[in-house]
């Protein structure tokens, strides 16, 4: 009975081991950090009004994408739903609101995994910048998959894969600077 009782865990333990490898293997969520260079270069500032493109090594184009013009966070363009924030802010309830984003994000994530690997370039487009075919390097992160489960608000809940993106840009010459 013991060891029926302990198989029995073991394998609840390997399933639920299972089924947080493959939601991380499964689902993303890309951070892509656009930065431009100002005062002389001392400092970096979020590039806001920007409209971006990702294509892959033959020149495919993978997704497309804009930076919000306050604080300059970007957001993907999902073929099907669009930008996740654009019809969320429309809704009246919170909880409407709260299940619209959820329902979005669930696509994009996994509409998200199926490119971003495959990204070589991306063009860049703000004020009067416009830079093409940007040699592109995504870095990858799946280190936490298997706490998932752990009941606590810091490190539960179902795992994504991390994807990140970063961009630096002299706004005066608009041209590509290397990380500082």
């Amino acid at each position: 009975m013991v060891k029926w009782f302990f198989s029995i865990l073991a394998c609840m333990c390997l399933l639920l081991l299972f089924y947080g490898y493959w939601h991380a293997s499964t689902h993303g969520w890309l951070y892509i950090s656009l930065k431009k260079v100002v005062t002389g270069g001392s400092k970096f500032e979020n590039i806001n009004n920007a409209t971006i493109a990702f294509f892959d090594p033959n020149g495919q184009l993978l997704a497309k994408g804009k930076s919000d013009d306050k604080t300059g966070v970007v957001y993907l363009a999902h073929p099907e739903v669009g930008y996740c924030f654009d019809d969320i802010s429309k809704r009246s309830s919170t909880v409407e609101s709260r299940q619209a984003w959820l329902d979005c994000y669930q696509k994009q994530s996994t509409w998200l995994i199926n490119w971003v690997r495959k990204v070589a370039y991306m063009h860049l487009e703000f004020n009067d910048c416009s830079l093409k075919n940007l040699p592109v390097t995504v870095s990858e992160s799946k280190n936490d998959w298997w706490l998932w489960w752990v009941p606590h608000p810091h490190i539960g809940g179902k795992p994504v894969t991390y994807f990140n993106i970063r961009l630096y840009v002299d706004r005066e010459k608009c041209l590509r600077v290397e990380f500082p």
